[in-house]
């Protein structure tokens, strides 16, 4: 399948270009134990880039997609930003860009990254009287999304403000 970076196309595969990814990533810093976004090919990113969005695809977004024909989740309308603004719905918000340049460089480190049992998410579950606690993984997001990409379209998602309330 041939990459496809185009916003709204019925073959469209991903949120942003290689040329983004990399511009997003010269300008961030990189563990010195991990491979640098540099170090990935041409080939390999567009890769990690056409599986970034196939994960973010899944999240339950806010609003509706823009046209019938789009091949992804987003451009979305009826989306407001925390400030009461309308998301243009003939582009792809940056964040939603950026929570992509994040999700391909996880992949690329570690291709089943997304991929979670849903129990390995956490660092302890606990039973009590009536209760279950359960404790989140330091870097856990969510369905497997790492928590530095969710946190960035958290305000996107639908549910994002809801609580729970126990009676």
């Amino acid at each position: 399948m041939p990459f496809d970076s185009s916003i709204a196309g019925s073959a469209s595969n991903s949120f942003v270009s290689v040329e983004e990814f990399r511009l997003y990533w010269s300008a961030k810093l990189v563990p010195a134990n991990q491979d640098s976004p540099d170090s990935f090919g041409d080939d390999d990113v567009e890769r990690g880039l056409m599986m970034a969005p196939a994960e973010l695809d899944r999240e339950g977004w806010l609003g509706n997609i823009a046209t019938s024909t789009q091949a992804l989740q987003w451009p979305r309308v009826g989306v407001y930003r925390r400030s009461g603004a309308v998301v243009p719905s003939d582009s792809i918000p940056q964040q939603i860009k950026d929570a992509t340049c994040e999700l391909a460089y996880s992949l690329l480190l570690d291709p089943s990254a997304t991929q979670s049992d849903g129990l390995s998410d956490f660092s302890s579950i606990s039973l009590g009287q009536g209760e279950i606690a359960l404790t989140l993984r330091a870097g856990a997001g969510q369905a497997g999304i790492p928590f530095n990409a969710i946190r960035l379209v958290t305000e996107f998602l639908s549910g994002a403000g809801a609580r729970v309330l126990r009676a």
